[in-house]
C-alpha cells in the first residue's frame, strides 16, 4: 500500500517493526510421506502432506509431529530460533509384524503346504467380518441339528405308526401287510407308510450332518483368529494361526 498516506508517513516505524517480527520468528521446511499425513506442531494441526510451504512458528521450544492411520506416528523436538531456517524430514512406517512361527519339520509335503501359506498377522483387533460370520455359521449349525432332531423324533414316531398298522418289511426289503394267518401281502398303505419313514430317515441324517460341518466350521475360524484376552497395555502371551494347503491345514501358534 505504498500510495497510502498513513503508511507513507509512518513506513519508517512499519519497516522497524517487521525486522523486529522477523527476528521473533523461525522458518520449519517439513517433509513427511506418506501422502496425506497429518503435521502437526505443537499439538495444532498444520495441514497435510506434502506441505507446500514453509511453516512460520514462534522462537523456544516446538514439537513436531507426523500421523497417519496405520502407521506409526513420529514427534521431534525442535529448538526455533528467530530468523532461523529449518529442515526436517518424516517418513512414517508401519508397526511391526508378529510372525507366528511354524514347524521345523514335516514329514507330509501337504503339511509343508500349508504351513507356507501362513502368513504374518499385525497384532490387534480381530476383523470386523469375524464376529457376524461366526455367529451365521453357529446359527446355521444350530438349524442343522434342530432339523436332524426332528427327522429323529418323526422317524420313531412313523416306525411306531408303520408297526401299530401291522406293516412289517420282508427279506427282499418290500413293506406289506402281515395278516393273522402271516400272510405277507403287499399294501399300497404300507408302502406310504415305509416311504415316509425313509423320507424321516433322510431329514435326520441330512440335518445331523450338514449341524456338524457347520459346527466344525466355526471351530476351524475361532482357531483361526483365536487370542487369549488381555488387559490393558498387555502383549498377547497366546496366539493360533492356521494355513490351507493343497490336501491338509496346517497350524502354529505364541503361548
Amino acid at each position: 500500500a505504498s500510495k497510502d498516506k498513513w503508511v507513507a508517513s509512518n513506513k519508517a516505524v512499519l519497516r522497524e517493526s517487521l525486522e523486529e517480527a522477523k527476528a521473533r520468528v523461525g522458518r520449519i521446511e517439513i517433509i513427511a510421506e506418506p501422502a496425506g499425513a497429518e503435521v502437526l506442531i505443537n499439538g495444532e494441526l498444520i495441514g497435510v502432506a506434502p506441505l507446500r510451504d514453509v511453516v512460520v512458528t514462534n522462537e523456544g521450544a516446538a514439537d513436531v509431529q507426523v500421523r497417519f492411520h496405520g502407521f506409526t506416528p513420529q514427534t521431534r523436538a525442535l529448538t526455533i530460533k528467530g530468523g532461523q531456517h529449518q529442515k526436517v524430514a518424516f517418513q512414517l512406517e508401519r508397526p511391526a509384524a508378529v510372525l507366528v512361527p511354524t514347524a521345523a519339520h514335516s514329514s507330509d509335503s501337504a503339511s509343508l503346504d500349508a504351513h507356507a501359506s501362513l502368513q504374518e498377522k499385525p497384532s490387534g483387533a480381530q476383523p470386523g467380518w469375524l464376529a457376524p460370520t461366526k455367529w451365521t455359521v453357529l446359527g446355521v449349525a444350530g438349524l442343522g441339528f434342530a432339523v436332524g432332531t426332528y427327522g429323529w423324533i418323526n422317524h420313531q414316531s412313523l416306525v411306531a405308526s408303520f408297526d401299530r398298522a401291522g406293516c412289517q418289511v420282508d427279506r427282499q426289503g418290500d413293506p406289506g401287510f402281515v395278516a393273522d394267518t402271516n400272510a405277507f401281502t403287499v399294501s399300497e398303505d404300507c408302502t406310504r407308510r415305509f416311504g415316509k419313514i425313509d423320507d424321516a430317515t433322510k431329514l435326520r441324517t441330512v440335518g445331523f450332518i450338514a449341524g456338524g460341518a457347520f459346527l466344525a466350521a466355526y471351530a476351524v475360524l475361532s482357531l483361526l483368529y483365536w487370542e487369549r484376552s488381555q488387559g490393558p497395555g498387555e502383549v498377547p502371551t497366546a496366539q493360533v494361526s492356521c494355513g490351507f494347503g493343497l490336501s491338509s491345514v496346517g497350524c502354529a501358534g505364541n503361548f
